[in-house]
């Protein structure tokens, strides 16, 4: 569960002491501040009975921003167990049936604990875009326009560039050599 807080420090101890209040403990902690925002990461345990007095109380801290609940039936685990355990029993294996018997126990407390991971955090949220009027958006649209258009424009001087030079060199060329024959034909008919 991530919830935005007004109040770090106090929303951190006040979900520490609901989660002793309802008979659960603090599995790990981490607790940071900044200039900007502050962010607290609870590991907690709550029992199983509990769980929902834990989220309601947990919600009412501040905005909620994720939640994820995901339930682990752990019955399926446990009889498998209690069959093996017979099993062991039956064969005279006490051993397996020691070993089977702390594991069924750790199950058991695995299940009467609820896993809760409670993330705190101070940032705002993240400033909303307004939305453009009909003249941002004109002036956008014709700038989008304009650049494109210079962009063909600059494409075509790229591509066609190089012809028209050398066609103005050809009629400069022929220009040149019009004026010097008409210049030779007044100069041998003068």
């Amino acid at each position: 569960m991530r919830l935005r807080v007004d109040d770090l420090s106090g929303s951190t101890q006040s979900a520490v002491r609901t989660t002793r209040r309802l008979g659960g403990f603090v599995a790990g902690a981490n607790y940071m501040t900044s200039s900007d925002a502050g962010n607290s990461r609870l590991a907690l345990r709550v029992p199983v009975a509990n769980l929902q007095k834990a989220i309601a109380t947990f919600t009412q801290l501040g905005t909620i921003l994720s939640q994820h609940i995901s339930v682990a039936d752990l019955q399926g685990g446990l009889d498998r167990l209690d069959a093996r355990i017979a099993k062991a029993r039956h064969a005279g294996h006490d051993r397996t049936v020691k070993r089977l018997e702390r594991r069924r126990d750790a199950l058991i407390r695995e299940g009467t604990y609820a896993r809760v991971s409670l993330q705190l955090t101070t940032a705002k949220p993240a400033a909303k875009n307004a939305v453009p009027s009909r003249f941002d958006r004109f002036l956008d649209t014709s700038g989008d326009i304009l650049g494109k258009e210079a962009i063909a424009v600059l494409y075509a001087l790229v591509v066609v560039g190089p012809f028209v030079l050398i066609a103005a060199l050809l009629l400069v060329a022929e220009r040149t050599r019009r004026r010097r024959a008409d210049h030779r034909l007044l100069e041998e008919t003068g």
